[in-house]
């Protein structure tokens, strides 16, 4: 879990770069470049999120049953964690470039409106966990991955209702990409 809160930070400077480009664009009025701009943004994210996911998967279960000190009744736990984590992360790492576009297009207040969406609920999740009759660190685990699923498909369904440029379509543009 440590190590996937770790790659948030790749996702922060993604979102950073993500927002410049369609900022950009978004100044020049040019929709079509825009939009390539946003599915090649989408294939990248799509990239980095498998290769990510599926080092850490063999690494992470390689990690916890190798060299991590767990008691055996807890490694179930400790996979579930790992699995909810990447999970977590890719749902993160894939709805960037949609942050990005909120960003771009300056609408602050649905990014804040969202952000203590997100506060309160994690907040009630953490409350939640000792209603919880089973074991608290998957219930906690799952419960988390649930709602960042959520709050994303909020993002996506936003931005696809807003936003004309927000429509998925596979680009390969390999000096874009580059850039």
């Amino acid at each position: 879990g440590g190590v996937v809160a770790m790659f948030s930070v790749i996702s922060s400077s993604l979102s950073n770069a993500i927002s410049r480009f369609l900022t950009f664009e978004i100044g020049h009025g040019d929709k079509e470049q825009l939009k390539k701009i946003f599915s090649t943004s989408i294939t990248i994210q799509f990239v980095i999120a498998i290769i990510i996911f599926l080092l850490s998967e063999i690494i992470g279960i390689w990690f916890i049953e190798a060299k991590m000190q767990i008691p055996p009744e807890r490694l179930n736990a400790s996979r579930w964690v790992l699995h909810c984590s990447l999970f977590t992360f890719c749902i993160n790492l894939l709805s960037v470039p949609y942050n990005a576009l909120v960003i771009a297009h300056e609408r602050m207040s649905f990014f804040a409106y969202i952000s203590v969406i997100e506060a309160v609920g994690k907040l009630a999740i953490s409350l939640l966990i000792a209603k919880c009759q089973g074991d608290r660190l998957i219930f906690y685990a799952l419960l988390l991955c649930l709602f960042t699923l959520i709050v994303k498909l909020v993002y996506v369904v936003y931005c696809n209702h807003k936003f004309k440029e927000c429509k998925y379509k596979f680009v390969f543009d390999k000096q874009l990409m580059k850039q």
